[in-house]
């Protein structure tokens, strides 16, 4: 046999205990007031509600309010169950309406002034220009997807379950797998039972470029 295709839902991580899209999205859709940080490298990331990181300055309310208050303006506006994906591609259209911004902000500040005890005598309110926060949202909420789907979950006992599935595509020369999951267990099976793939992102095990560049 050579050539076959394969098109890889959602469902394929769950076994793995892989949260759903479904899962992610109710992670956000109560909002994330008090419970996000970043790295000092840069990276944002899940913490456990309320957490006290001010020590060393990774807890960023002000982030977290102004992105609750956009899940919830989708919400409002899509009247519709929160969904992670969708709303991605709604605030992309939002975040250059400046006007919705502002509003925005100003709804973030008093809330903080409202909910929040200031810090020596100062809230940690948005007092930058709105660009920098919009753009700022578009990086935060990449990393807390990331963060979901970065750890490995149940994939190192799993894996066995997998087996089949891949020894099945062995039969085959050619083998073209298409998937939008954003987790990345496919590629996890595939270095562990020794499949040599291309991910479509370097030149590794790639048919466009000689072996020279696959070494």
């Amino acid at each position: 046999m050579k050539n076959i295709n394969v098109l890889i839902g959602s469902g394929f991580s769950v076994p793995a205990n892989y949260p759903t899209s479904k899962e992610i999205s109710e992670v956000f859709s109560n909002g994330v007031e008090n419970s996000i940080a970043r790295e000092g490298s840069g990276e944002w990331f899940w913490i456990e509600k309320n957490s006290d990181l001010s020590d060393d300055g990774t807890q960023k309310i002000e982030f977290s309010y102004l992105l609750t208050e956009y899940i919830y303006g989708y919400i409002r506006e899509t009247k519709e169950e929160f969904n992670y994906e969708a709303f991605y591609d709604w605030y992309k259209k939002k975040k250059i309406d400046f006007n919705y911004l502002s509003q925005v902000i100003e709804k973030v500040n008093k809330r903080i002034k409202d909910e929040l005890t200031p810090t020596n005598g100062k809230y940690q309110i948005i007092e930058k220009k709105a660009i920098d926060y919009a753009i700022r949202l578009d990086e935060i909420f990449n990393y807390l997807i990331a963060d979901k789907l970065s750890e490995t979950y149940a994939r190192r006992n799993k894996r066995d379950n997998y087996k089949p599935f891949i020894e099945y595509l062995s039969k085959y020369e050619n083998v073209n797998l298409f998937t939008l999951n954003h987790d990345l267990l496919l590629e996890y099976l595939l270095r562990v039972f020794g499949k040599k793939y291309a991910d479509g992102f370097s030149t590794k095990s790639s048919s466009l470029f000689g072996e020279k560049d696959n070494n």
